[in-house]
């Protein structure tokens, strides 16, 4: 038999479209339901019109009852069968999302140059009873976080919103959290493992450390920064641009004072030289994003509210410090002194 198409076959089936169109039908279901067809005609078995394939009409060898509807009949098989194959097509064209960066790679848009001074700035060297506080706070977190599940379950009272920050804490974030606390003690800070370490360190998956992750960072335990490197070009490459590649990220950890409290523990301050050197990177930073334009400085500004806000607060520092504050500006209105440092 011979299928070739002609102006009269054409008209027809885009007539059949246009009606199965105008009752609502999804176009990708449409073409579904002409696979199908097709599908049926190489197998050499009787082949079901567009209308019965997709549900709206009642197959010839399926009878009904007069309290069954023509969907009850047909959907469970034909209409399923049809939307698998219209999910798959829609799969198969569907673009991949996100852009790239200036070097031509994929990298996260937040990433910010390793060893560059939003790096040195986010650093944190933690002091022995600063780690020994919260080690504590996570042998205390895991039997809290049984505890508010239980009520949770039990339906005894609503819980809070850090209540329910708790309940998240489980055996994968026990382990991973424990893992960076040690790599933050051991590296003074420098905690930057990939997520295939950590998985490899505490035995599972890498998509349970992810998860692991994404719930130590909504409970406010684990904070990181994006990273990423850039290759200079090659000298010997007329016309090379630098690439860029992605790297692992670098942690810390942190005690929220909210947790803190929940869970009946004194905060421990970071020591005196540590606050010093981390206010001279602040400082530093924001010396170097003030003396940039207006567009470079938007994209030097990190996207952590806590660093934004301490660059913010070096910024002021230094302005009082080079006498831009009115209290304590001489009785003198001819001397503009230097420009303030807006951020």
């Amino acid at each position: 038999m011979n299928y070739a198409p002609n102006q009269r076959a054409f008209e027809a089936a885009q007539t059949v479209m246009d009606e199965l169109l105008a009752e609502g039908v999804r176009l990708d279901d449409i073409y579904a339901a002409a696979q199908f067809q097709e599908d049926q005609r190489k197998a050499g078995a009787p082949v079901l019109t567009l209308r019965q394939i997709l549900g709206l009409d009642a197959p010839p060898e399926l009878k009904r009852t007069a309290r069954q509807s023509v969907t009850s009949v047909v959907t469970p098989v034909m209409q399923a069968a049809t939307r698998a194959f219209g999910r798959e097509q829609t799969r198969q064209r569907r673009k991949a999302k996100g852009g790239l960066h200036v070097t031509g790679a994929r990298v996260w848009r937040d990433s910010v140059p390793e060893g560059g001074e939003e790096e040195r700035a986010f650093i944190q060297r933690p002091s022995k009873s600063y780690t020994a506080m919260i080690n504590k706070a996570v042998a205390r977190l895991d039997g809290l976080g049984r505890e508010m599940a239980r009520i949770r379950r039990s339906g005894t009272r609503e819980l809070t919103t850090h209540e329910f920050y708790v309940t998240l804490f489980n055996d994968a974030e026990r382990r991973v959290l424990r893992f960076l606390i040690d790599q933050q003690a051991y590296f003074k800070g420098q905690c930057s493992p990939s997520i295939a370490a950590i998985a490899k360190a505490i035995h599972r998956c890498e998509r349970t450390v992810y998860n692991a992750l994404k719930r130590l960072q909504t409970i406010g335990l684990v904070e990181w920064l994006r990273r990423k490197v850039i290759i200079a070009p090659d000298k010997h490459q007329p016309g090379a641009r630098p690439s860029a590649e992605q790297t692992s990220n670098i942690y810390r950890c942190i005690l929220p004072k909210w947790l803190a409290k929940m869970l009946r523990i004194e905060p421990v301050p970071l020591p005196a030289d540590e606050l010093s050197r981390l206010d001279a990177r602040h400082e530093d930073l924001a010396v170097m994003i003030a003396q940039a334009s207006p567009r470079e400085r938007a994209a030097m500004m990190p996207s952590e509210p806590a660093l934004r806000a301490a660059i913010m607060a070096a910024a002021m520092r230094l302005d009082n410090r080079a006498g831009l504050n009115p209290a304590h500006l001489p009785d003198c209105n001819t001397c503009d002194g230097p420009p303030p440092i807006i951020i």
